[in-house]
C-alpha cells in the first residue's frame, strides 16, 4: 500500500463486492453516473469522455470521504443464447411457441429468461454446458471483459484528473467487473437494447470505517 493512501483497497473491494452480491449497493450509493460504450470496447480515451469525467470529479469534490466505484457491465445476450442451446442439447430445456415468442421449460416449469439472478445461478450450476456449448464460460468471459473495461475507465479517469491538475487519491477509486449480473435490459430483442447493457458506471459510495487507513485518525 503506497504511503498517503487513505483507503484500504482490499477492504473497499471486499465490501462493495459483498454489497453487490446481496443487492444492497443502492442503499450505500450517494450518486451514480453511467457512460455507454461499443461492443468489445476496451479503450476509453479521456478526450472522448471528458464531459463525463468532469461531472464525476465535480461530484467527488463534494464527497471526499466516499469511495468512487467504477463498475463495468456486459450484455447477457450471448450467455442467454448459449444457455438455451446447451439446455436443449442436454435435454434439460424444452421449448414451445414460435419464433420471437418461444417459451422455455426447465424441470416442468416456465423459465423466465428475464430473471437474471436465476439465469446466472442455473448457468453457474454447470448444467448448461457440454462439448459444444458452455454458458458458464461465456459468463466468465463477460465478467473478465467488464472488469477489463472498468480498469481501463479508471485509468483514463485518473489520467484526465492529472491533466486537469486535480490531485486525487487513487485509493479512493476502485474498479469492479459486474459481468451480466445487472443488465438494464435482461433479455434484449435487438442490437439497440443490447447496447444499453454495455456500460460503465461511476458510483459514489459510502463505505464503513474499516475501509479507511490509520492516518485518517491523526487529527
Amino acid at each position: 500500500m503506497e504511503r498517503g493512501e487513505r483507503f484500504n483497497a482490499e477492504a473497499v473491494q471486499s465490501e462493495i463486492e459483498e454489497l453487490t452480491a446481496q443487492g444492497g449497493l443502492d442503499e450505500k450509493t450517494i450518486l451514480s453516473f453511467t457512460i455507454e460504450f461499443k461492443a468489445n470496447q476496451t479503450d476509453f480515451s479521456e478526450d472522448e469522455y471528458a464531459s463525463d469525467f468532469h461531472e464525476v470529479l465535480r461530484s467527488m469534490d463534494q464527497f471526499g470521504s466516499a469511495v468512487l466505484a467504477v463498475r463495468g457491465h456486459a450484455d447477457p445476450t450471448l450467455a442467454l443464447k448459449t444457455l438455451v442451446q446447451a439446455g436443449i442439447s442436454n435435454g434439460i430445456l424444452k421449448k414451445s411457441g414460435k419464433a420471437g415468442e418461444w417459451i422455455y421449460y426447465y424441470k416442468g416449469r416456465p423459465l423466465d429468461l428475464e430473471d437474471t439472478a436465476e439465469v446466472v445461478s442455473l448457468i453457474n450450476s454447470g448444467a448448461f454446458e457440454n462439448g459444444e456449448y458452455n454458458a458458464r464460460a461465456i459468463v466468465q468471459q463477460a465478467l473478465n471483459l467488464s472488469r477489463k473495461r472498468a480498469e481501463a475507465i479508471r485509468k483514463s479517469f485518473i489520467t484526465y484528473a492529472r491533466k486537469q491538475k486535480i490531485n486525487i487519491d487513487e485509493s479512493q477509486i476502485q474498479a469492479f467487473g459486474v459481468g451480466i449480473r445487472e443488465p438494464l435490459v435482461p433479455k434484449p430483442t435487438n442490437q439497440w437494447e443490447a447496447m444499453q447493457n454495455m456500460r460503465g458506471e461511476f458510483s459514489i459510495i459510502r463505505t464503513s470505517a474499516e475501509t479507511i487507513n490509520a492516518q485518517d485518525f491523526d487529527f
